[in-house]
């Protein structure tokens, strides 16, 4: 199973698989493959961090919304935290 395929199944199976047990047969098979391999496999998803990191850089930000989430968001809690469970 390829490592795209394993991550998207664990996404769509959560809890299904252990993942002590997925983590180690990764480790086991990324450490047998050559640095060539490695790079062909994660070459794809390097060049889309690479891309999301050049549209975040980009990306206009609105500060002002962003404020008004956090104190929303702040606020809640503490009435949550005032009220009791």
């Amino acid at each position: 199973m390829t490592y795209q395929k394993l991550s998207h199944f664990l996404e769509a199976n959560p809890g299904e698989v252990n993942l002590t047990a997925a983590t180690k047969e990764i480790s086991a098979h990324w450490k047998l493959l050559s640095q060539e391999d490695r790079i062909a496999i994660t070459a794809g998803c390097m060049e889309e961090i690479k891309e999301e990191r050049e549209a975040k850089d980009l990306a206009l930000h609105n500060v002002p919304l962003k404020a008004f989430y956090d104190a929303r968001g702040t606020v809640r809690a503490v009435e949550k935290e005032v009220r009791g469970p």
